[in-house]
């Protein structure tokens, strides 16, 4: 997100708990929390950072495409992250593309890794609908 906001942007990152909300998952959700704002610290990012528990990936994203945006401008694009080795994360974000589509947000899915970029320092994102 921080690639994405820039300089001038600004990127919120939710961070998906599956189940329903309750002592045991509120508690692993701070914690996830916790662990996010350590990684973003010394960043100087513009992303808010947070954490959401729901019981299915259809839900979380309908509540996600929903929720108000911190800027004021409203949202304009959604970043769906996949791990090349979880395909199952795939066609969750494939079968649910109906809900983003309706709301006409702009989305991109990130292929991540865990390999470090090395020298290059550019990220590239093909509109493949325009």
């Amino acid at each position: 997100m921080r690639w994405v906001s820039q300089k001038y942007g600004f990127g919120t990152h939710m961070h998906f708990i599956e189940g329903y909300l309750n002592k045991e998952s509120h508690h692993k959700s701070i914690q996830t929390l916790s662990k996010l704002h350590s990684l973003a610290e010394g960043s100087k990012s513009k992303v808010y950072l947070d954490t959401i528990i729901s019981p299915s990936f259809t839900s979380a994203i309908a509540q996600v495409i929903q929720l108000a945006s911190i800027s004021g401008k409203g949202h304009n694009l959604i970043v769906l992250e996949f791990e090349r080795k979880n395909k199952e994360k795939l066609e969750q974000i494939i079968s649910n593309h109906h809900l983003l589509t309706a709301t006409d947000l702009d989305v991109c899915i990130l292929n991540s890794t865990y390999r470090s970029f090395g020298y290059y320092k550019e990220i590239h994102i093909w509109d493949l609908y325009r």
